[in-house]
């Protein structure tokens, strides 16, 4: 077997030799792009207790675009890390379908997700919008609609450390046992409205009217599916 490269990496997920086709192939680039350089932004790291990450660019002629491998290296069902990887996909498809952000997915290929990169953690764009009253109120709306429709969901908890954004959104990233399986959780606790609170108030100072927005984000997810 030839030593792990990004390229073979995405060669191997396409099915074919050509790091130019196989990036077009997985809709990593549109047909008409021309691919310009593979650029590796990182070696692997750990991503937590249970992935190791790997972050690229992809550059053509029309800008740059970032990616994540995320490779399981949990310990847990009978099938090893397939099986819980199978189990990270369902949540995110059922969180998807409920409302909640989610990074783009490209496929999974022996353990391994390839996903957008989500460029910014949810801390670094509520401090980012400090000084933009529109952006804030909308990142703040969002992350109250985002523990809403968790808690609607029966999710028993969220690190919200895990919680990125592309500037304006709220995008779960993490579908791990930090996350836990839907319906763990009675529908109406506040645990995880606590949750974000606390993460709002230790990046910004926040005020009456932040909360109002955070509480209404809050009953928007929590009553969306009834």
């Amino acid at each position: 077997m030839p030593p792990w490269s990004l390229t073979t990496e995405i060669c191997a997920r396409a099915g074919v030799d050509d790091l130019s086709a196989a990036v077009r192939k997985l809709g990593l680039l549109e047909q008409s792009e021309r691919l310009e350089l593979a650029v590796k932004s990182s070696g692997w790291y750990r991503g937590g207790a249970e992935t190791y990450l790997f972050d690229f660019e992809l550059r053509s002629e029309s800008g740059t675009r970032r990616f994540l491998l995320k490779a399981c290296v949990a310990v847990g069902g009978l099938r090893g890390t397939a099986e819980i990887v199978e189990e990270w996909v369902r949540r995110r498809a059922f969180l998807e379908h409920e409302g909640v952000a989610v990074p783009r997915s490209y496929g999974v290929h022996l353990s391994t997700i390839l996903e957008e990169f989500i460029p910014l953690a949810l801390r670094e764009a509520l401090v980012a919008a400090e000084g933009a009253p529109t952006a804030r109120q909308s990142l703040l709306f969002e992350l109250g609609r985002a523990a809403g429709i968790l808690t609607r969901c029966g999710f028993p908890a969220l690190q919200l450390n895990d919680l990125r954004s592309r500037g304006t959104d709220v995008v779960v990233v993490d579908f791990g046992e930090d996350l836990g399986p839907a319906g763990a959780a009675g529908r109406d606790h506040t645990a995880i409205l606590d949750q974000a609170l606390t993460l709002a108030g230790e990046s910004v100072s926040l005020v009456a009217g932040d909360m109002r927005t955070l509480d209404a984000g809050f009953e928007a997810g929590r009553r969306a599916g009834k």
